[in-house]
């Protein structure tokens, strides 16, 4: 009986780690340079770029490639940032990359 419960618990945990896969990984650029990234049901976290690229390499390794990431510019953040962001994600080797926007404000 205990071993089915714990079936039933890693088949739970197994469905729910496949479900947060089709959710996108939103990363924003700020004005600073600074990287923000925001996983599933998880608060964005603002990073310096070497530490963001630290934590997206372990991310697209386990979603691969194809992991759906959407890029958003914060306030006024330069166009370059938004390049440089997406250059990171490059060389993430991430190929599933999308744009946000909205008129009227920021785009978080």
């Amino acid at each position: 009986v205990c071993s089915d419960k714990n079936a039933a618990l890693m088949a739970n945990a197994n469905a729910k780690a496949v479900e947060s896969k089709g959710d996108p990984i939103i990363v924003v650029a700020y004005p600073d340079g600074r990287m923000g990234l925001k996983l599933a049901d998880a608060d964005i976290e603002v990073l310096d770029v070497e530490t963001f690229k630290a934590k997206l390499a372990p991310i697209v390794a386990q979603q691969g490639a194809e992991t759906r990431v959407m890029v958003a510019a914060e306030g006024d953040a330069p166009y370059q940032v938004v390049l440089s962001a997406m250059d990171v994600l490059k060389q993430a080797k991430v190929t599933n990359v999308g744009l946000m926007t909205k008129s009227g404000g920021n785009a978080r």
